[in-house]
């Protein structure tokens, strides 16, 4: 799931510049323009880890949020064993590629990266692999690197807990809009073809009688829901790749009741089911998997044991429904200041943090 900039993620960004710059003396590479290695000295023989981030956007909300997480984590969890390093690249797999070769030729002991293609990365991951580098592929993963470690996002089992809860609120009955996000795009084709699976094969009574396309912008999604609904009145579900704040936006101004939503977890999304009584499920779209990535990265090079492949994050959320209904991933119910944030930003993404990492709504949206 993409999230697009605000003009928050500008400020969001500078505030990730001044933690680079302060925090630890991270390198910073931003659009192709890298700055000077600085990475700090520290007395006694213990080693230290020169770990490197490879995003090739960071105007995306759940990298920039990411990164924030994972130099916070890199800075306190990891003070005394990480020196850690954001390396962006400008936004095409080409300058992925080319950042990646460079910071092979720097000779770090780990990579965490969120590649830009599933297929265009594959060599140059493998020549890490061989140069002694792990390498730890989280969120978007690139295809055939047996040598790397996986972390990613498993869409078909949220979009086949979605399509069961939806089943559940609608007693086994009802019509649905289904979002394409951005036609074509691997993953929202999947999540597609698994709800209609899904629902061929444990609900048949309820269909999805129209498509649209969010494009992942809430202003996107209210027109097109808008739109649906003077054709298609009569729809009892709703289930978005992106914002259930458009959605609910979309039929309250249309004069309409909101119907039981499915979203990405955000805070937005989250703050707009609570005060609408909207029954919604979300999937959650943490951004601390890239600091998953790097737990993962220091347990290997210290010598732990981590699997080669397991999902960087496997837990459902819903809000003002039960949770008596088929699901393959762990479900929780979402909770006011706990889940999620009332006053906080709407672009923050949830959960905010895991395990012991410590990570705040401040850490992620400002990197402080």
């Amino acid at each position: 799931m993409r999230f697009p900039r605000t003009a928050q993620h500008r400020t969001q960004f500078a505030a990730l510049a001044v933690a680079v710059a302060i925090g630890l003396g991270f390198v910073l590479t931003a659009c192709g323009t890298r700055s000077s290695d600085s990475a700090p000295s520290q007395a006694g023989s213990e080693k230290r880890h020169k770990i490197v981030l490879s995003l090739n956007n960071i105007t995306v909300s759940q990298r920039l949020q990411g990164a924030n997480g994972a130099a916070y984590v890199a800075r306190t969890k990891y003070r005394n064993s990480v020196d850690f390093q954001l390396k962006v690249s400008e936004d095409t797999v080409s300058a992925q590629i080319a950042s990646l070769q460079q910071i092979i030729r720097d000779k770090p002991d780990a990579i965490l990266v969120n590649a830009a293609s599933e297929t265009a990365l594959t060599q140059v991951l493998t020549q890490a692999c061989h140069a002694g580098i792990v390498v730890v592929n989280f969120d978007q993963q690139a295809a055939n690197v047996p040598c790397a470690y996986r972390r990613p996002y498993v869409p078909a089992d949220y979009s086949a807990d979605a399509a069961q809860w939806m089943c559940k609120q609608l007693n086994g009955n009802g019509k649905i809009y289904l979002d394409q996000g951005i036609a074509g795009l691997p993953t929202t084709t999947l999540v597609e073809n698994v709800v209609s699976s899904t629902f061929a094969s444990t609900c048949p009574k309820v269909s999805v009688v129209a498509n649209y396309q969010s494009q992942y912008s809430v202003g996107t999604e209210i027109a097109a829901v808008s739109a649906l609904l003077s054709s298609h009145p009569d729809v009892t579900g709703v289930i978005s790749n992106a914002y259930c704040t458009g959605v609910i936006q979309a039929f309250q101004r249309a004069g309409h009741t909101p119907v039981p939503t499915v979203c990405g977890a955000t805070n937005g999304n989250a703050i707009a089911c609570s005060d609408a009584k909207v029954p919604c499920f979300q999937w959650g779209v943490p951004s601390t998997t890239a600091s998953v990535a790097l737990r993962t990265a220091v347990n290997v090079l210290e010598g732990k044991p981590e699997p080669r492949e397991v999902p960087g994050y496997d837990t459902d959320y819903i809000l003002n429904s039960g949770t008596a209904f088929t699901h393959k991933r762990p479900v929780s119910t979402m909770t006011a200041g706990k889940d999620f944030f009332p006053g906080q930003s709407p672009d923050l993404l949830l959960p905010v943090t895991l395990e012991d990492f410590g990570i705040t709504p401040s850490v992620a949206l400002s990197g402080s």
